[in-house]
């Protein structure tokens, strides 16, 4: 069951889908009593060769969590009292002997590459081959280290406006489970890009997928001569999340002609740029770390 922030999924719901549809699959009609170890790594076993069919390999740290949220939803089931008490914890105390993937234990997997900051011309070639809503949140991410996920659900309501400093608190983020106060400092630059999409309802989001495509519609309309049909199958969403502002820089980046890179990126950029011009525990403030070993992380 994923885990939710003022009665909204969260994106964790697709990876918790994604893992437990191997085990459905190969042990869906097996009583959980009777799964163990081997079934465990049976699993896993299905979960690399398909992704080295399919992908040419999956990410080992992916793979590894994969298996973590299926031994998580065994905890999660005792602690429900679906499964008897004894066999319960049984069964999640075996399933735990079942190791993490190491490095290179599996020619299969691959492993991952330290994310590094996007160089400054690199965005500002991809900056005009974006719509004005993916264009002010990437300028925003490059001014104040938001997450991808948090300049995607801005709304006034969120957004405090002081005399000279306005603060921004996410209605969801990473570390809302563990009561950790989420606050992002507004400067005079990011205030200025705000303020043209602040004149709207208090709760409304302020990049919106369906403004982009009633935009679009209404360039089209003008440049035809015949009317344009809407597609009433499909909707678009009233806001982004971090997958879809992720696809919209891809493509600009292709536009551009520049090599890829991520809304995810420009975080290590502010880390970076930060912690040069100031020191690391200003760079652990404004990214909202609670440690500064995982600022480090993100300075170059």
């Amino acid at each position: 069951r994923p885990r939710q922030g003022h009665g909204k999924a969260t994106d964790r719901q697709s990876h918790m889908r994604l893992a437990l549809a191997p085990l459905r699959r190969l042990y869906g009609k097996t009583l959980a009593v009777e799964f163990g170890p081997r079934k465990l790594k049976a699993v896993r076993e299905d979960i690399i060769a398909d992704g080295y069919r399919r992908r040419g390999g999956l990410n080992r740290k992916y793979v590894n969590d994969h298996i973590r949220i299926i031994k998580r939803m065994f905890r999660w089931c005792v602690g429900e009292e679906l499964l008897p008490r004894e066999q319960g914890a049984s069964i999640c105390s075996v399933l735990d002997s079942v190791e993490n993937l190491r490095k290179n234990e599996d020619h299969r997997v691959t492993e991952s590459t330290k994310v590094k900051s996007v160089p400054d011309g690199d965005v500002t070639r991809t900056l005009p081959f974006m719509s004005p809503q993916i264009r002010t949140m990437v300028q925003l991410l490059q001014l104040t280290g938001m997450r991808p996920d948090e300049v995607t659900v801005m709304r006034p309501m969120d957004i405090s406006q002081r005399k000279d400093i306005w603060l921004y608190r996410p209605e969801l983020h990473k570390l809302e489970h563990k009561d950790i106060e989420r606050v992002v400092p507004l400067g005079p630059t990011a205030q200025e890009l705000l303020t043209p999409w602040l004149n709207r309802d208090q709760t409304a989001y302020l990049f919106s997928p369906r403004e982009v495509v009633e935009a679009n519609h209404d360039r089209t309309r003008k440049n035809k001569r015949t009317q344009v049909k809407k597609n009433t199958r499909w909707q678009p969403r009233d806001h982004y999340d971090d997958e879809s502002l992720c696809q919209a820089v891809t493509r600009a980046c292709d536009k551009a002609s520049v090599p890829k890179w991520t809304p995810g990126q420009l975080r290590h950029s502010v880390a970076t740029r930060v912690t040069s011009q100031f020191d690391r525990e200003t760079a652990r403030q404004l990214l909202g770390h609670g440690s500064a070993s995982t600022t480090d992380i993100y300075v170059d």
